[in-house]
């Protein structure tokens, strides 16, 4: 089930209100591995479409590893989503910086993702199995 709402708050679609972004269950168990290291691994997790971007895996923060991850100094602003800080992993002694990014107060549209985490898919191997 899509989450929507009807708030269009945020600046993005302030000025873009039919810009496409959606948030729905990903279905199923979703894995984010580095090699053999497990990073996540949930059955509800959440899938955000947006615009014509590849889908992305938002990872509760409670089924994410953070024990491999320390909190990075990197921050980026999406006018739809909001502000995103950034993790970093330790995995067997090589730092993968800015592996994975979260919205600590995301926008209202975005309120779903908001506790949840996203790896980049050329960091971190994301996998949605049935």
């Amino acid at each position: 089930m899509a989450v929507t709402t009807n708030v269009k708050a945020a600046p993005g679609f302030a000025k873009n209100p039919e810009y496409p972004m959606t948030i729905e269950a990903a279905g199923g168990r979703c894995l984010a591995l580095v090699g053999d290291r497990v990073l996540a691994d949930s059955s509800r997790a959440l899938l955000l479409k947006e615009n014509t971007y590849p889908p992305v895996v938002y990872f509760p923060r409670e089924d994410v590893a953070t024990i491999l991850l320390t909190t990075s100094d990197s921050q980026t602003h999406c006018p739809f989503k909001g502000d995103a800080s950034y993790f970093s992993a330790e995995i067997d002694g090589e730092i993968i910086k800015d592996i994975a990014w979260f919205y600590p107060t995301p926008f209202a549209e975005a309120q779903a993702i908001k506790n949840h985490v996203a790896f980049y898919s050329t960091k971190a191997s994301v996998t949605r199995l049935p």
